[in-house]
This record gives C-alpha cells, sequence and structure tokens, in this order.
C-alpha cells in the first residue's frame, strides 16, 4: 500500500504506541500490539522484532551508549534487549508503564500506576531504590541532565523531586488541578516543565520548586512536554490534537501545529 503524500515510510505493524530514535540517530524502536520492531533510521528497514512480551509495549528506551533498549510491557515487566543482536539480556518484574535510562546509563527507572517509582541497575537487573510517595498513579519519570535528581509526575496532582541516588524525596510541587501526565527537564537542568489534565504546561524552577511560568493555550488534557536541545523551545501535545510550540523563557506561544485526528 502507497504511503500518504510526505511520508517517507510506514515503519512496523500494528498499533504503534511507543517510539524512540537511538542516541546516534541509527536505529528508530517503535513498540506497540505486536512487540517491538527494530529498524535501520535511515533506510526503515526493518532489523528485527522483538516479541517476548506478550502484551503491548507501552514504552521504549535506548541507553545512552545506545547498546541497549528498554521496554515496558502490558505483562507487568521491563525487558532489556541488546541492539545489535536482538538479544534479551534482563527481564524485570513489577508493574510498569514506562521506562528511562540515567545520563550515564547506569540506573534504569520505572513507574508505575500501583503508586510507585523503581530504580533498577541496569547492568544486573537488580532493585535499587522503590520511591514510594505518590498517592495515586505514576504517568512519567525524568532524570536530570546530571543524573542527580528524579522528578515523578502523577495522577495525584503533583510532582515529585528525588535524590536519584538515595531516593530521598526532596520536593513535592503541588499547582495543577488535574492529573501531571509529563514532565521534562531543560538542558540546563533548571527548570522542570509538566503537562496536566487541567489543560496547562507548567514551568517549574528546580532548586526551589517555585513555578515560574503557566503556558495556557491547549483546549483540552496535555499529554506531554519535551525542550528543544538548545532549552530555548518547550513542545507540548494535547489532547485538544494539536502541538504547540512555547518560548522557553517567556512562555510566548511562538506556533500552533494542527494536523492529528
Amino acid at each position: 500500500m502507497p504511503v500518504p503524500e510526505g511520508v517517507i515510510a510506514r515503519l512496523g505493524q500494528g498499533t504503534g504506541k511507543a517510539v524512540q530514535y537511538s542516541p546516534d540517530g541509527s536505529h528508530l524502536a517503535v513498540g506497540g500490539s505486536v512487540g517491538i520492531w527494530l529498524h535501520d533510521a535511515h533506510t526503515g528497514e526493518a532489523v528485527s522484532l522483538l516479541t517476548v512480551h506478550g502484551h503491548d509495549v507501552t514504552s521504549v528506551a535506548f541507553s545512552p551508549d545506545g547498546r541497549t533498549l528498554a521496554s515496558s510491557g502490558g505483562d507487568n515487566t521491563v525487558r532489556l534487549w541488546d541492539v545489535e543482536t536482538g538479544t534479551l539480556r534482563q527481564t524485570l518484574e513489577g508493574v510498569v508503564t514506562s521506562v528511562v535510562f540515567s545520563p550515564d546509563g547506569r540506573t534504569l527507572a520505572s513507574n508505575s500506576w500501583a503508586h510507585t517509582v523503581r530504580l533498577w541497575d541496569a547492568e544486573t537487573g537488580a532493585l535499587h531504590q522503590i520511591l514510594d510517595g505518590h498517592t495515586d498513579g505514576v504517568h512519567s519519570v525524568a532524570f536530570s541532565p546530571d543524573g542527580y535528581i528524579l522528578a515523578s509526575s502523577g495522577q495525584d496532582d503533583t510532582v515529585r523531586l528525588w535524590d536519584a541516588e538515595t531516593g530521598v524525596l526532596h520536593l513535592t510541587i503541588e499547582g495543577h488541578t488535574s492529573g501531571v501526565t509529563s514532565v521534562a527537564f531543560s538542558p540546563d537542568g533548571r527548570t522542570l516543565a509538566s503537562s496536566g489534565g487541567d489543560n496547562t504546561v507548567r514551568l517549574w524552577d528546580v532548586e526551589t520548586g517555585a513555578l515560574r511560568q503557566i503556558l495556557d493555550g491547549h483546549t483540552d488534557g496535555v499529554h506531554s512536554v519535551v525542550f528543544s536541545p538548545d532549552g530555548y523551545i518547550l513542545a507540548s501535545s494535547g489532547q485538544d490534537d494539536t502541538i504547540r510550540l512555547w518560548d522557553a523563557e517567556t512562555g510566548v506561544l511562538h506556533l500552533t501545529i494542527e494536523g492529528h485526528t
């Protein structure tokens, strides 16, 4: 079947739920209903299909060196894969909705609807910490660029900042009036962005937890946020079928992108 105009390639089969580029841009992982497709990012050609989960794959993340792929699935496991061979290295048991590597690649963080965040040794699969503080499901986790802080956001309308080494809770940030769906650190680590079901994006001071900006423009819940590599632009996506690009310093809306249905 031909692809629509402007589309370079159609990747994977089945319903896609998670997509991630490898750090060097050579591979693209697409997780979904049939497993994880690994593609050559330049040609779009499928390299391998990883299917051990047996349920929908909810999240995929490459290690910083690009050699390991972590995936989470509906079977309540995290799986660690060798990217080059497609071999399964580790299976980590526990209720999980998404995964992310620390900047040094030594720690894997996972979050779940069981109200917890778990920190794993990415090499051995050993469980280091269970961070228990949220009073409802945890939507999102993110490491600060230096790896010292872990941010988590939850259905309990809060953002929590933890010491990534000790698991000690530093700050509980409140302000959203509905579940906080996503968190992202700015490249310099000084600002944390959060998105919520209250239709807003909020910018917080990481050191103090003070609210810097409320970015109000989406007309329905905001799903996710991400900073540009230079930190000047913040992108947000929403249930209103739009993507919005904001000035990360002033909060001014630069562009609204429509087209998704």
